[in-house]
């Protein structure tokens, strides 16, 4: 889950391609892509977060875990294990809005639930396919789109080479961070090539330090 085996050689000579990404890469140095710990909960974070804030996204996800997880203890400490397929297929769907989700995202994480359970879509079947073919797979569901299928890829199974790129903090990210705004994401994507994803993780660091040193 911390990708703490992922030897990243080859994503700093890329970014050195760039000197605005070498000279990020290298005050981010360390920073190793984090994955969700198995490809249902990143179905279910691709399907919540599509067109939210991070901040509007994980308040929604952190409602739904503490509503429908069963809770264990450890010295004391609730721990909320992330609900399983049956739980959510089994949930009632106003009990899935009023934790924030619309009528159609509630519907779509019941679906993905569901072909969780029948098999329909596998893990170990989605990892033995490349990237492009994975994400026609999982796009056959309702509800993941080319964003969050690449999201599902990058962040459950850590493909690098993919890269969500209809996100639209995107480009505010790279103009922000390479300091031009005439920086065109297409290019440094198609340059940063397999490894691109890290792009992604540097970006949402990047940005988030940048907004600690405002005054």
């Amino acid at each position: 889950m911390l990708g703490t085996d992922v030897d990243l050689q080859h994503w700093y000579r890329r970014a050195d391609e760039f000197p605005w990404l070498g000279r990020l890469a290298q005050r981010l140095r360390g920073l190793k892509p984090p994955r969700y710990p198995d490809l249902w909960e990143a179905l279910c974070h691709g399907i919540v977060f599509q067109q939210l804030s991070i901040a509007a996204g994980a308040a929604i996800m952190k409602r739904l875990i503490e509503r429908l997880s069963t809770p264990i203890y450890h010295e004391g400490v609730r721990l909320c294990p992330f609900p399983r397929p049956p739980t959510i297929a089994a949930a009632q769907p106003r009990t899935l809005r009023s934790l924030g989700l619309s009528r159609m995202k509630a519907s779509y994480l019941q679906e993905a639930a569901c072909t969780v359970i029948e098999g329909t879509i596998d893990e170990e079947r989605i990892q033995a396919l490349s990237t492009p073919e994975a994400a026609a797979k999982l796009m056959e569901l309702r509800g993941i789109g080319p964003w969050s299928a690449s999201v599902v890829l990058l962040r459950g199974l850590g493909r690098l080479d993919a890269f969500p790129l209809r996100d639209t903090g995107v480009t505010a990210s790279i103009a922000l961070l390479s300091g031009d705004p005439s920086t065109r994401a297409d290019v440094v994507l198609e340059r940063l090539g397999d490894m691109r994803g890290m792009l992604y993780f540097h970006l949402l660091v990047g940005r988030m330090w940048e907004r600690m040193q405002e005054p």
